[in-house]
């Protein structure tokens, strides 16, 4: 749904006057144009995706931005449209309608469809590596390689800094300990936490804990088990030195790693799905879950420790493996009729600066991390991500229509033979992939 800022010119003077200062102190990004090189001659902006006008609104480190904007862009009103479909943007940008519209969202979006269908605006030669060199590390990555479709950027914006969790794992200290096992915070900071020091741990943890005969206690939790796939960094969709992109998992770290998981399934070492809901790391029945990007809460229900910690590595990688999964962009549709004065008022909107990390990592030990293993862990991981993304997320387009939640199921439970079922879905996979981006 479409909503609208309407700002009285009494308000707007009010506000101006005492935000005089803010704006002044508003130094642009290398390569980008200043407030007062644009004038939108009070045409209305619309704003789309996850973004609206709580964003900027009293208390935010935005606060006033969008009032501060319409006055020194001359902007008419600012409009958000918060997570509309994607087939409504693609109309808008098809039917003309998108001429002053800023695209603000995640790539699950069809990211990859409009970019490869000629839909987004190529910043090449908008945008210099001035700029791409002065975002944080994290940002300049996605614009630059991730979000990158053959030579042409498509992407910009500060939208990450250091400000973010990675997706990894957490685990139970205090089962571990019962048990008589390692503790993976001391297996990884050593250099050797990998998959056979997680295969022995699930071995070795999993058991029938009350004499009943039945299992009550696992390795790992079937919640989220699709990342663990990350632990061979096994990819739906590779992006070759040329550019090109081709289906991946058929490749021989995608096998080994499906076939583990299957393996653990069928040995026992896994919560059986029918289990689910009642085993996972808040229950403190299971060592590990896979897909967290806290310490989810620190503590399980009886009172056990959990801990944020990396994946495992597996034999086909030599780091650990941090899949982000709803990468964040910045675009202007390829219709804008003033690009540059887009990207300006972008770029005054969200600043650089706005991401005052001590703050951040303040609130995240207080509500999220709660421990100081998983406080350094996730430092750790904001130092040496990679680019890592699940990039099956990416590809959330009809044109691409292998899925976790039906299509890889069997084969985490070990009822499809591994090879053979990913092997015969490469083809209509590559030829999907190659509509997608258009190669």
């Amino acid at each position: 749904m479409k909503r609208i800022l309407t700002v009285s010119l009494l308000v707007l003077t009010l506000i101006m006057s005492a935000a005089a200062v803010s704006a002044q102190d508003y130094v642009p990004s290398p390569g980008v144009l200043s407030p007062d090189q644009v004038d939108f001659g009070g045409a209305v902006i619309t704003i789309i995706g996850t973004v609206d006008e709580d964003t900027f609104a009293e208390g935010t480190i935005r606060e006033g931005r969008l009032e501060e904007a319409m006055e020194l862009f001359n902007i008419g009103g600012i409009e958000f449209m918060f997570r509309p479909s994607s087939e409504v943007v693609m109309t808008r940008i098809v039917t003309g309608e998108a001429t002053h519209d800023i695209i603000h969202r995640d790539w699950r979006n069809e990211y990859y469809n409009m970019a490869g269908h000629g839909m987004l605006l190529p910043l090449n030669d908008l945008l210099g590596d001035d700029y791409y060199d002065y975002l944080y590390p994290t940002d300049s990555i996605i614009h630059q390689d991730i979000l990158s479709v053959g030579s042409n950027v498509y992407s910009f914006g500060h939208l990450y800094g250091s400000n973010w969790r990675p997706t990894a794992l957490v685990y139970n200290r205090s089962l571990l300990e019962r048990e008589g096992q390692p503790d993976i915070y001391d297996l990884w900071t050593s250099g050797n936490w990998t998959w056979e020091e997680a295969e022995k741990i699930i071995q070795n943890v999993t058991r029938d804990t009350d004499g009943d005969g039945e299992i009550d206690q696992w390795g790992i939790a079937w919640r989220r088990i699709d990342y663990a796939i990350y632990m061979n960094n096994a990819q739906f969709v590779k992006k070759d030195a040329d550019g090109k992109y081709r289906y991946g998992w058929a490749d021989d770290d995608a096998i080994w790693v499906f076939d583990k998981i299957a393996e653990w399934y069928r040995e026992g070492y896994i919560v059986p799905k029918e289990l689910d809901g009642s085993n996972r790391i808040k229950n403190g029945t299971v060592a590990m879950q896979f897909g967290s990007d806290h310490a989810e809460g620190g503590q399980a229900n009886n009172g056990d420790t959990l801990i944020y910690a990396p994946i495992p590595m597996g034999p086909h990688v030599d780091r650990h493996i941090y899949p982000e999964w709803a990468v964040k962009f910045a675009s202007i549709p390829v219709t804008a009729e003033n690009p540059e004065g887009l990207i300006a008022l972008h770029d005054f909107l969200f600043r650089k600066e706005d991401f005052d990390f001590d703050s951040w990592f303040a609130t995240e030990v207080n509500e999220r991390m709660f421990n100081r293993e998983s406080a350094e862990h996730l430092l750790y991981a904001l130092e040496n991500w990679q680019g890592d993304v699940e990039w099956v997320n990416g590809l959330d387009s009809p044109d691409v229509n292998i899925r976790f939640s039906d299509d890889m199921d069997p084969l985490f439970r070990g009822i499809e033979p591994v090879r053979s079922y990913l092997e015969a879905k490469g083809p209509t996979a590559q030829a999907q992939i190659d509509a997608l981006f258009g190669q």
